[in-house]
């Protein structure tokens, strides 16, 4: 029940701002959103699961439990120059997210300073999830999703979620509707069904194991 409630916080608490989750900042991006029409879609539902959280929390026996680190995954920290390169580049799209800086300048920054200091880094890059543009491209795959959005895109984002997980499901729904909040809500809700729903599933299911 821990580890349950636990990934139900991440994924609706990172729903909250356009760069809690990967699928947030893409449709913030996407549709171009101030962040007053944002987070007037996103308070209400963290609202909502904070309270049913807490609510939860409250059937969970209280009882010590002992916490082994003897199995704990190590990850090498990163050095001084790696931190600030990472850091800058971090601030830099933040401020490219709410429309500060240029993105189309600053992909070339980021690709340039990452090529030259982390050229690494380019084969971590989860190449599979970009070819989710190139599905939406296909004919038979365009009128079935077109179909689905125009009945619900709240709930074909939600189900497809749970077969694609919510990052997919937003890149490949986008451009099938013009209903921000519905595809912003539908893919945050998603994450918590199956577990390739969403990273944090996948992440707390390995941690279980």
């Amino acid at each position: 029940p821990v580890v349950t409630l636990e990934t139900i916080a991440a994924n609706l608490g990172s729903a909250l701002t356009p760069v809690g989750n990967p699928q947030n900042l893409y449709l913030y991006t996407a549709y171009s959103l101030s962040p007053g029409v944002f987070f007037s879609i996103t308070v209400p539902l963290c609202a909502v699961s904070l309270f049913l959280l807490l609510l939860f929390l409250l059937t969970i026996p209280r009882k010590p439990f002992a916490v082994s680190t003897a199995d704990a995954q190590e990850y090498s920290p990163l050095h001084g120059r790696e931190l600030v390169l990472h850091g800058v580049l971090f601030v830099l799209c933040l401020l490219a997210v709410f429309s500060v800086l240029s993105w189309q300048i600053l992909l070339g920054v980021v690709l340039a300073a990452l090529l030259l200091f982390d050229r690494e880094i380019f084969r971590r890059v989860d190449y599979a999830l970009l070819l989710t543009f190139v599905l939406s491209r296909i004919p038979a795959v365009r009128e079935l999703l077109t179909n689905l959005m125009e009945k619900s895109a709240f709930f074909a984002s939600l189900l497809s979620s749970q077969f694609i997980s919510n990052v997919p499901a937003a890149l490949l729904l986008r451009p099938f509707t013009d209903n921000a909040a519905a595809m912003i809500l539908g893919t945050d809700v998603g994450g918590l069904g199956t577990l390739v729903a969403s990273l944090a599933s996948l992440i707390s299911y390995k941690a279980y194991l």
